[in-house]
């Protein structure tokens, strides 16, 4: 994560994070997800996966993760129910649930991504459940993580 002085925030009821694809043309595994901690965090952030071109939460993408006793700037994880397979070409979401006065998050920033997987840019979800994107590629609010 680009650590350039981003706002950290905690005004927002809802998911956000980033918009993900699988580079290459073979399917990546995912068995964890994560969220950064902030200095304070300490409650329990819902991070997951959304298929995009239907706006529908993909099956066993999702994880409660435990931000309790973690390490400011760093990912704390969770352990999905079962390895997830992420198909190539297919554009995910990978957001992590906020709460209006919970933990503090940060505003859109940019991150650093590996060869197996292309960053579109930010992606949040209005309070009426419609999604939004934005920023650059390689852009994320929070940001949320996946390994």
């Amino acid at each position: 994560y680009g650590f350039y002085n981003p706002r950290l925030r905690n005004d927002y009821d809802s998911f956000v994070g980033t918009q993900v694809t699988v580079a290459g043309s073979a399917p990546l595994t995912v068995t964890d997800v994560g969220r950064v901690c902030v200095a304070g965090n300490s409650q329990s952030h819902i991070v997951k996966f959304v298929d995009a071109k239907f706006g529908i939460d993909v099956p066993g993408g999702a994880a409660s993760v435990n931000m309790a006793g973690c390490t400011p700037g760093q990912f704390a994880w969770a352990a999905l129910p079962s390895p997830l397979s992420l198909q190539p070409g297919v554009i995910y979401y990978l957001v992590t649930q906020e709460h209006l006065g919970g933990d503090m998050w940060y505003e859109k920033a940019p991150v650093t991504t590996e060869s197996f997987a292309t960053i579109i840019g930010a992606v949040y979800q209005e309070y009426n459940g419609v999604w939004h994107t934005i920023a650059p590629p390689n852009y994320a609010y929070a940001p949320p993580n996946f390994k």
